[in-house]
């Protein structure tokens, strides 16, 4: 796959802490959601799109906390069952039932040693414990667009961090523009993307790590061997338009799969429709088939 080439074109010198370029909603709220700061950016009030993501994220915490036959959720269940469909479309490299295996690493609390081989292979046999790490924030955008289709909102940013949601027009009539993080240099940029609305997604380790003994282990987990995945990739982003049903939890799905597979696995996504992906490997080598705009 080649690199690609970027073009020279003038973009908007403004940049929100999101990665955005450009929002300005008339209603801005942030708030701690999905275990990270959710922003809302819209011409109409958040309230009822809060209370949508927080139905999500109250029902992907409880998965960490008992196991999933004791939950009950009907919510969860149509998101895990949505998310099977993706396995079976793209990729079963992921596995929701992984929920042990992420209590024992608690990557994203922090954990004091590195697990024993014992503890891992116990962990990979508990099939009781969901993980929806991999399906949450896109799942939550997901219900937040339905919430959306049915007001008059003429636009509508959701920022969960690593999860978009672009909604309905930007004012003015331009394309929405999207900066995309350099993973391999701390408040850098790679570039910029123009699109209408759209789900966008990213995974990677450079934010969600812990170091054990000098070694960095990364929070997606290899669900062969139960350690933390290991790739040539730094960071996956996967940009899925609005009009693609569940387009949501599909850009975050493939931008994990998409990381975990590294770049001998890059080819096989360019022959899908529906969506484009950028991938930039741990030498700062760029590739996918979304054009991206250099920063000036």
């Amino acid at each position: 796959m080649e690199n690609f080439v970027l073009r020279g074109v003038r973009y908007l010198p403004l940049f929100l802490a999101l990665c955005l370029l450009c929002a300005c909603g008339r209603h801005t709220e942030s708030v701690f959601l999905l275990d990270t700061v959710v922003t809302i950016d819209s011409d109409l009030s958040s309230d009822e799109l809060t209370d949508v993501l927080a139905e999500v994220s109250e029902a992907a915490d409880e998965c960490y906390n008992k196991p999933f036959d004791e939950i009950g959720s009907t919510l969860l269940t149509d998101m895990f069952a949505k998310g099977e469909i993706l396995r079976e479309t793209y990729g079963e490299e992921i596995d929701f039932r992984i929920g042990a295996l992420t209590r024992l690493w608690n990557i994203s609390k922090g954990t004091s040693g590195l697990p024993s081989s014992t503890e891992i292979q116990a962990a990979l046999e508990d099939k009781s414990f969901y993980d929806p790490g991999a399906i949450a924030k896109g799942y939550a955008l997901d219900q937040a667009y339905k919430t959306l289709a049915k007001t008059n909102s003429k636009y509508t940013i959701i920022s969960a961090e690593s999860s978009i949601l672009l909604y309905g027009e930007k004012p003015g009539g331009e394309l929405w523009k999207t900066a995309v993080k350099d993973p391999l240099t701390p408040g850098s940029y790679i570039g910029y993307i123009e699109t209408e609305a759209v789900f966008i997604s990213t995974s990677g380790n450079s934010e969600r790590f812990i170091e054990i003994e000098g070694e960095r282990y990364g929070h997606i987990i290899d669900t062969e061997t139960g350690y933390p995945a290991k790739t040539d990739l730094a960071a996956v982003t996967v940009i899925v338009p609005t009009d693609v049903l569940d387009g949501g939890i599909m850009s975050d799905f493939l931008s994990t799969l998409i990381f975990m597979r590294g770049t001998a696995g890059l080819d096989t996504f360019l022959g899908y429709d529906g969506f484009t992906f950028i991938a930039i490997d741990n030498t700062g080598k760029v590739y996918g088939n979304q054009e991206l705009f250099p920063i000036d």
